[in-house]
């Protein structure tokens, strides 16, 4: 984004930009584990994961598909971009309302 449009973006406009791009990068991540598994390439589904282990002792190591856009210390799973996407839609809606 040029300087000139970034500095015209209005909070509610940015934050629908934002929104859109990770809603479509979360569905081309899914569209991958679901071309990987349709092609039963199941070593590129595990690729396209990360551990998440239980941490405590008493819980059960789990994987989940990763869907961080850069690399972070803790992984993105489907519940942060689901928390994430809600977010940025209510911060859309809430400035168009205004």
């Amino acid at each position: 984004m040029n300087l000139k449009k970034l500095l015209e973006t209005k909070p509610e406009t940015l934050a629908e930009e934002q929104h859109d791009a990770l809603k479509e990068h979360v569905i081309i991540v899914l569209d991958k584990v679901m071309t990987a598994i349709k092609s039963e390439n199941y070593d590129a589904v595990e690729a396209m994961t990360s551990s998440s282990p239980a941490g405590d002792g008493y819980g059960a190591d789990n994987s989940f598909i990763e869907f961080e856009w850069e690399p972070t210390a803790d992984g993105v799973d489907i519940a942060d971009v689901a928390g994430t996407l809600r977010g940025l839609k209510s911060m859309s809606k809430k400035e168009k309302q205004s």
